[in-house]
């Protein structure tokens, strides 16, 4: 049995001195402390962290519209077509004679084609995001789709081509800003078309999850 004053010295972990002025020499343990340098060291580490967020820059949040809708005061039924739809005037053509712009965003690159309406569907011209430069990664941005939508727009604009309809397939990253930049680049779009296919029926097994 360890006596009171060994006990107590033990716990203390150094040596203590008796009123005989006995030392007792222990080996000194290592006691773990949580003082206020030690907390101001933290606040320092949060306060350079917060620092370095505010210098870095804003994270990209896609196309002004992408995920947010502009509220007009125009009626619900003029959104939407009807029976004298193909017989309006836009820009001194029918509705039915413009030209049909083909937009199809993956989620790897963004593919835009312009042809005429009718059954000749002949074709006015092509272009992509890889085409105007976008490598690997960089052709599954938004930001190339709109650079690729402006210079689209160009080239139909050469062409005169001003009005057109815009039949949108895909939900890659591109479908907004496609708009936007042919919108800046000059032309008129006169009618949006979601052409997405939905599989109803899932026969086969989905692929497998990808592994980031």
């Amino acid at each position: 049995m360890l006596s009171s004053f060994l006990r107590r010295s033990l716990l203390m972990g150094g040596p203590l001195v008796e009123k005989t002025s006995t030392v007792l020499v222990l080996s000194s343990s290592r006691c773990v402390h949580s003082t206020r340098v030690l907390w101001k060291m933290d606040e320092k580490v949060r306060d350079d962290r917060r620092e370095m967020m505010k210098t870095m820059p804003k994270p990209d949040e896609g196309t002004p519209g992408e995920t947010s809708l502009d509220m007009g005061f125009l009626r619900k039924a003029d959104l939407f077509p009807d029976e004298d739809t193909p017989n309006q005037m836009f820009g001194g053509m029918l509705f039915k004679d413009i030209h049909i712009v083909d937009v199809r965003c993956s989620k790897n690159n963004t593919l835009m084609s312009c042809h005429t309406a009718g059954k000749s569907r002949d074709k006015v011209a092509y272009n992509s995001c890889s085409k105007e430069g976008f490598k690997n990664c960089r052709k599954a941005t938004n930001v190339a789709a709109q650079a690729t939508g402006i210079s689209f727009a160009r080239m139909l604009l050469e062409k005169g081509v001003r009005y057109i309809r815009v039949r949108i397939q895909g939900l890659g990253p591109g479908r907004v800003a496609c708009l936007k930049g042919m919108q800046m680049g000059g032309l008129e779009v006169v009618a949006i078309m979601d052409v997405t296919p939905i599989q109803w029926t899932i026969a086969t097994r989905p692929k497998k999850q990808r592994r980031l």
